[in-house]
């Protein structure tokens, strides 16, 4: 949101963002208040109180008319000052399906709104993952959204969503768009000097594992690969990000304290600042991406193909499509230690030996995920 309400400032639209007064102590909000002042932040208190989200069926039916209504109000009460010339949802997945139903919360105000979770279209995509619960309703439900007369574009940060419109629904075509998930540009440092930062062997060969790092991350797979016999023992992994619990008891288990005593593990627990972030890339010669459990896409992919860096990832979700669509590493079963540890040693072989991974389109890929490049998609679909 930080980016797209003062990237749009810059480019000479008026900005107004309609929040929760409890969010103006977040540091996105913060930050862009210091950042561009002319953006106008309109706060409001929630008029239907505090709710606990459910999970069940009639419990996401809930939470989507609690958002709906939650937006038309936000609507009515920053109409009254100046009135909206277009409204844009930076997360439609909050209320896509009850949209659907009965139509945009903003009256006839025409808006966008970016998908950023549908996933009915996977097995028809032939992506790994598990069924959709409710699956054709959902996909006619979606299909319904992009009929709604007052929205001007949907955008989804799913490439394979936009495809499966192209094919399935091609006079959508039109509302649905492709917004290729964008990530910040990083400074990028000589590799030496980034490992002497970090305090990082300059003779390692670095796996990264960046993020917030939860169960899911399949921190536990990475240091199984590490300790078995196909992994050099010059092999080194770097985690940086935010720790949950389940992580840091992986930390403790015996396959953790074996690297921690060969010195093989570094490991830095906290939001990760800028220099901290372009540090990790700079030094690194892979990207972990093995993920569990984790069906969408992850910005750390763009950040990869920014760095120059190949991926080990898993081979499920839009992760693996994404990494075998576009050569950017290899995908495996992340449970395989000898797998995993079988593609680190091709990875890293090949980076030394200066056989490249990537293609010449890896910067064009990158190109395609700035911040610019997203600014040029959402300022299109908005005018």
């Amino acid at each position: 949101m930080r980016w797209i309400a003062s990237g749009l400032a810059d480019r000479g639209w008026s900005v107004r963002i309609a929040t929760l007064a409890r969010s103006l102590d977040a540091e996105a909000i913060l930050q862009l208040q210091r950042e561009c002042p002319g953006v106008e932040v309109c706060a409001f208190d929630n008029p239907f109180g505090e709710h606990q989200p459910s999970y069940s069926v009639l419990g996401i039916a809930s939470n989507e008319w609690r958002a709906w209504r939650l937006m038309r109000e936000f609507f009515l009460q920053s109409s009254k000052s100046s009135v909206s010339d277009v409204v844009l949802v930076p997360y439609l997945d909050y209320c896509s399906h009850i949209v659907a139903l009965l139509g945009s919360p903003f009256k006839r105000t025409p808006w966008v709104g970016i998908a950023m979770r549908p996933t009915f279209h996977y097995a028809t995509m032939g992506i790994d993952a598990p069924p959709t619960r409710l699956g054709i309703v959902r996909t006619l439900l979606f299909r319904l959204l992009l009929r709604t007369r007052s929205l001007r574009r949907c955008l989804t940060i799913d490439e394979p969503l936009a495809m499966y419109a192209n094919v399935k629904w091609p006079a959508a075509t039109g509302k649905l768009r492709y917004l290729a998930d964008p990530v910040q540009a990083m400074k990028l440092e000589p590799r030496a000097e980034a490992r002497r930062k970090l305090g990082i062997p300059t003779d390692a060969k670095l796996v990264l594992a960046y993020g917030w790092m939860t169960g899911r991350k399949g921190i536990s797979c990475l240091l199984d690969a590490l300790v078995c016999s196909a992994t050099s023992a010059t092999t080194h992994a770097l985690i940086v990000g935010k720790l949950d619990d389940i992580v840091r008891e992986t930390l403790r288990s015996p396959q953790a304290l074996t690297l921690i005593r060969q010195q093989r593990l570094h490991v830095f627990d906290g939001w990760a600042d800028e220099p901290t972030e372009a540090a990790a890339f700079s030094a690194a010669d892979v990207v972990w991406l093995g993920y569990e459990g984790h069906w969408q896409s992850s910005g750390v992919l763009i950040q990869a193909c920014q760095a120059g860096l190949p991926v080990i990832a898993c081979d499920k979700g839009i992760i693996g499509w994404f990494t075998r669509k576009h050569k950017i590493g290899l995908a495996v079963p992340v449970r395989d230690p000898h797998a995993v540890a079988s593609a680190i040693n091709v990875l890293l072989n090949e980076r030394e030996t200066e056989v490249k991974v990537r293609t010449t389109g890896w910067t064009d890929l990158a190109e395609r995920h700035s911040i610019k490049a997203a600014l040029n998609t959402i300022e299109s679909a908005l005018s």
